[in-house]
């Protein structure tokens, strides 16, 4: 038998020992998965109030960010509430809500309005009447934006301007009391509205909740006319009369005290609106505060109510 060549040998040993530890050989290690850490949990929105108009943002990632608004005016109000502070929210998330006192109401299309009491009306000094006075209002509320963890906040102190909702409340006492306080107080402080924006009032009151009348006003014209002359540029005018009507109610309990006419004076004025040759004429305001005043007076002399 021929004997091969010791190199050829060498190379067939070798591939035996490859053929072998290659099916011996140990699996491969698998790669190692690292456990994802858990989400942070989401800061609760925060709340920036701007005077009356707060700003509700809500940080997290794009599909939870959020702003909305929130608006607080005085309204006027129903029932035992003549006036609310009213909560207007938008661009809020579907699925949101707002809370105050003892309502929660649901935005479903980004939109909520909420209707709070005004605290303790009685005891707001009685200048409120003719110009914004400063407010502590307190009122808590709750916004839940969707998705997102419960926020509270308190609507802040401001200077509010009721002259409009508080006319709107008086000129409402033909139906109903307007519940400003409800102990009586001495009778002596009226107020007279149906005339302008700025009330007109009477007496000593320094609240609210001291109105013991509300006055109501209305123009009556009149068939009375009288001819003035003098007058620049016009010379002679057609003067009408028209009366006021005065119509008294109690305001702690709608009731009406009287009801009074007072006749426009006849006198020709020193000056006059002239429109087509004729002008009008009525009571003044100081004059019916004077009357007003003396039927205070008169009833204040009366037995206690």
């Amino acid at each position: 038998m021929r004997r091969l060549p010791s190199a050829v040998l060498a190379v067939f040993a070798l591939a035996a020992c490859d053929s072998g530890s290659a099916a011996t050989r140990p699996p491969a290690p698998r790669p190692t998965v690292e456990p994802r850490p858990a989400p942070a949990p989401a800061a609760p929105p925060t709340i920036s109030w701007q005077g009356l108009v707060a700003t509700v943002v809500a940080d997290g990632p794009p599909a939870l960010r959020a702003r909305a608004t929130l608006e607080a005016r005085i309204r006027l109000g129903t029932g035992d509430a003549p006036l609310v502070l009213r909560i207007e929210s938008t661009d809020l998330p579907a699925g949101s809500s707002l809370a105050g006192g003892a309502a929660t109401l649901s935005a479903p299309h980004g939109v909520a309005s909420l209707d709070l009491p005004l605290p303790d009306l009685g005891a707001i000094p009685i200048e409120a009447l003719e110009r914004p006075v400063d407010l502590a209002l307190g009122m808590p509320l709750e916004i839940t934006l969707a998705d997102q963890p419960a926020v509270r906040t308190t609507v802040p102190s401001a200077s509010v301007d009721l002259r409009l909702p508080l006319m709107h409340a008086f000129e409402r006492v033909a139906r109903g009391p307007v519940r400003l306080a409800a102990a009586p107080t001495p009778l002596d402080t009226a107020v007279l509205v149906g005339q302008s924006l700025v009330h007109q009032r009477v007496g000593s009151g320094k609240t609210l909740g001291d109105i013991d009348w509300i006055v109501v006003m209305a123009r009556q014209p009149t068939e009375r006319r009288k001819t003035c002359t003098g007058y620049q540029r016009v010379g002679t005018i057609t003067l009408r009369f028209v009366d006021q009507v005065l119509t008294i109610y109690d305001a702690r309990t709608g009731a009406v005290v009287a009801t009074e006419v007072m006749a426009a004076a006849a006198r020709c004025p020193s000056f006059a609106l002239v429109r087509g040759g004729e002008s009008s004429t009525s009571v003044s305001t100081d004059d019916v505060k004077r009357r007003v005043a003396r039927l205070l007076a008169r009833g204040s002399a009366r037995p206690a109510r």
